[in-house]
Formats: structure tokens, C-alpha cells, sequence
């Protein structure tokens, strides 16, 4: 790597490593209860979600792919596994058997985020927040018990381009994603408040496929 500073060059011999990650840019700031996505914020979740200086690869989605939403640019490695799909499960591959619980999360390789693929039972907002926070499960032989309901950002970044019917096939979904889509809960809370009427939370309605505004205290699932 080479730098000039006006009176010659020099060289600064630096290793890459890590993988620089597309994380989600979080507008909300206010927490409005523990576990929404403000208090993520103020209590310093985020600042893990840091990116090395200089990586030996980048999270990026390969735009010239038809399939582009569910597919990277680079291979990456989850488990021992390299591939260009965005979306695997905790071996790095597509297949998500019952065996060791493998088929009950997902892994996002373009944020380096995890999800369930079970929607949770709908409730209302507080209870769905409660219900992330107390979750636990045991994925092949490891406990992973540090979930949160998603925020209007992570929803939208993996169903941002959702554009099946719910279970369907086709457009630009994944099949990583087929238990989450197919729960038959069609309205959804994340954790981020409609901050113009704080009992109002942001939620995003699989049959309509867009965002929208519902009450608090309605019934909805949510998305751990």
C-alpha cells in the first residue's frame, strides 16, 4: 500500500483480514421500553457492528445476478463452507434439516445478522418484545439466547424485496426464507416506534407487502 506525502512515497505493509459487513443504518434514537431498537442504541448493542479497517472481503449483493437479492458478489465462508448465497443456515448451506435445530434459524451473510424462521405468536407490541428477549434455543449444541425484535431496518433488509405470495416461489425470494414467509401471520411489529404517535410501532404486512403504522396494543407477530 502505497502513500505520498509530497516528498516521496512509502510503503505500510498491512495484513487484510475480517469481512467488511453491510449493516443496517438505524434512524431511531429515543427508546420508548428495553429491548426496542433506541435502546439497542443507547446501550451500546451497535457498537459492535463495526467493520475491520482493512478487510480481506466484502459483504456486497451481486447486482448482475437475476436473483440478485438472495446472492453475493463474493463468496463467503459460514462453517467451514464458502458460497455466494446470502441467506444459509448455521452448516453454510441451503439445506436447513431438523436435525440439531439447523432448520429453525437463518443466517444472513450481507449483514452477518442471525434470524429465527418462525415468526413469533401474535401479540401485541410489548409482548412481542417481551417474548424476543426471553427467547432460547439450542442450535446444534450451542444456546443462543441474545435475540431482539427486529427493527424497520433489519425487517426491510431481508424482505425488502419480498415479492411472492406468502409460501409462493419466484421474483426475487429465497428459499432460506420459506418458514418465515409461510407462518400465515400476515401483519408483523418491529421494535422501532412511529415516533410522530409513539403508540403506534412500524410494522410491514406480508399480504400488501409494504410497511405501514399499527397500534401498540394491536395483535401482530414479530420477527426475532
Amino acid at each position: 500500500m502505497d502513500f505520498d506525502f509530497g516528498f516521496g512515497s512509502s510503503k505500510l505493509s498491512v495484513t487484510p483480514s475480517g469481512v467488511s459487513f453491510q449493516y443496517p443504518s438505524y434512524w431511531q434514537r429515543t427508546s420508548y421500553r428495553t429491548g426496542d431498537v433506541g435502546d439497542r442504541m443507547q446501550t451500546g448493542w451497535m457498537a459492535d457492528l463495526v467493520n475491520p479497517a482493512y478487510p480481506k472481503a466484502v459483504a456486497e449483493l451481486d447486482y448482475s445476478n437475476a436473483n440478485w437479492w438472495q446472492t453475493l458478489k463474493n463468496p463467503l465462508v459460514v462453517n467451514g463452507v464458502s458460497s455466494t448465497n446470502r441467506f444459509v443456515d448455521v452448516n453454510g448451506v441451503q439445506v436447513f434439516t431438523s436435525t440439531d435445530n439447523a432448520n429453525l434459524v437463518v443466517i444472513d451473510k450481507l449483514s452477518e445478522m442471525m434470524y429465527t424462521r418462525n415468526l413469533s405468536n401474535s401479540s401485541t407490541w410489548t409482548n412481542a418484545i417481551d417474548s424476543a428477549l426471553t427467547y432460547s434455543i439450542v442450535v446444534n449444541s450451542v444456546t443462543y439466547d441474545d435475540w431482539f425484535l427486529a427493527s424497520q431496518e433489519e425487517f426491510l433488509s431481508v424482505f425488502g424485496f419480498y415479492r411472492t405470495d406468502i409460501g409462493g416461489s419466484g421474483g426475487l425470494f429465497s428459499p432460506a426464507l420459506t418458514l418465515l414467509a409461510g407462518s400465515g401471520i400476515n401483519l408483523n411489529f418491529t421494535s422501532t416506534t412511529n415516533e410522530l404517535l409513539t403508540a403506534q410501532a412500524v410494522s410491514y404486512n406480508f399480504a400488501t407487502k409494504s410497511t405501514g403504522i399499527t397500534l401498540k396494543s394491536s395483535s401482530a407477530s414479530g420477527l426475532i
